[in-house]
């Protein structure tokens, strides 16, 4: 990256992060109760008793350590513990923008435009999604150099923060990147066991067992619009828990198939496998789909001419799904399209195009991948 498209990403980012400091600085949003249980961290306390919440699930033990600078900043002002929170956010879009460069910066446009209110909401909300997808990218990039070690650092510290990006533990075992997965699957369990190792063995099994019985708790499982997981479709169309589950199953399944396939490089397989942890979630706020970006990145980067035809109708309906862009209308037709699971249909869309690209014969459609 020049210096001049350096510069232009960094200050469009402070614009950016300084119009969602200001707008948002009443708001504490979903970081405020995780602050808290840094500072129960802090305090020796047990971090998940009594819950902080009826809903949802909190996050795993070592983002309470991650978040000991803001929990120590929120004692003197809570306000400004949550805007540095954002600050913070935002620059890991913007690491993830520089890093996404290496496919085009045409590719980056059109993930970022792809996943745009998802972004917005991860601010609106200030969760760690963008935070998340900074790792995911940094990985997808050290993978692509060979450089496995530093790519299983970010993926182990995306695991150990959320949970939910585990999934891609099992992507680097699929593809045989045994070293990636070694580092990974250390940093995850290190992270957690340095959590809890102040709690002492029984203290520490306790708020184990404590979170994983919280997020296991499918009295916590909102299926309200604002899920958008498959789980929450499936129920939504009138089918069971265990059908859910068996769909998700497929989903993950079909991901890690196509994270075999080595034809076209690391992001494809990456992005599909981060894809299917989503819908496999049974929580998946709007602002999930921020992590959709590297799937978008895989299947733009693989486009160079003009979309024709079945591919064109899959590519905008996967981008009018996962981008939000329709819900941003009228208060009716938003909730109308949450509910009837806009981003999740958007994301199966998705995947199937991400398929359709790894799948391709050699002699298959005109439009070949490369850069832009």
């Amino acid at each position: 990256m020049g210096s001049r498209e350096r510069w232009i990403l960094l200050i469009l980012g402070a614009v950016y992060a300084a119009i969602i400091v200001v707008s948002r600085m009443p708001y504490g949003g979903d970081i405020v109760p995780e602050i808290a249980l840094s500072q129960r961290w802090l305090d020796g306390a047990p971090l998940y008793r009594p819950a902080l919440s009826a809903y949802g699930t909190p996050w795993p033990p070592f983002a309470a350590v991650v978040l000991v600078p803001l929990a120590l900043l929120a004692r003197v002002s809570l306000p400004v513990a949550t805007a540095a929170w954002s600050v913070f956010s935002v620059a890991c879009l913007v690491a993830a923008l520089a890093l996404a460069r290496r496919w085009g910066w045409k590719t980056a446009i059109i993930a970022v435009l792809a996943t745009a209110v998802p972004i917005q909401t991860n601010f609106e909300h200030r969760n760690v999604n963008t935070v998340l997808l900074a790792l995911v990218v940094a990985a997808a990039a050290d993978l692509e150099d060979a450089r496995d070690a530093r790519a299983g650092l970010w993926l182990g510290l995306a695991t150990a923060i959320k949970a939910f990006p585990a999934l891609l533990l099992v992507y680097l075992a699929v593809r045989g990147q045994w070293r990636a997965l070694a580092v990974a699957t250390a940093v995850a369990a290190g992270g957690t066991l340095l959590a809890l190792a102040p709690y002492g063995p029984a203290g520490g099994g306790a708020a184990a067992a404590d979170w994983l019985g919280s997020s296991f708790d499918q009295g916590r499982w909102l299926i309200g619009p604002s899920n958008q997981s498959l789980h929450a479709l499936v129920l939504r169309l009138g089918g069971t828990p265990p059908v859910a589950a068996g769909l998700a199953a497929l989903c993950v399944g079909g991901a890690l198939l196509l994270a075999r396939s080595r034809a076209r490089g690391v992001l494809p397989g990456l992005g599909a496998t981060t894809l299917a942890a989503i819908l496999a979630t049974p929580i998946a706020w709007v602002h999930y789909y921020v992590l959709a970006f590297p799937a978008w990145a895989a299947v733009a980067s693989g486009f160079t001419g003009r979309l024709k035809g079945g591919r064109a109708i899959a590519f905008s309906v996967a981008a009018l799904g996962t981008s939000g862009w329709l819900t941003v209308g009228p208060r009716p037709l938003r909730q109308a399209l949450l509910g009837e699971r806009i981003y999740a249909w958007g994301a199966l869309v998705l995947l199937a195009l991400l398929a359709w690209r790894l799948l391709e014969r050699a002699n298959g459609p005109t439009d070949q991948p490369g850069r832009s």
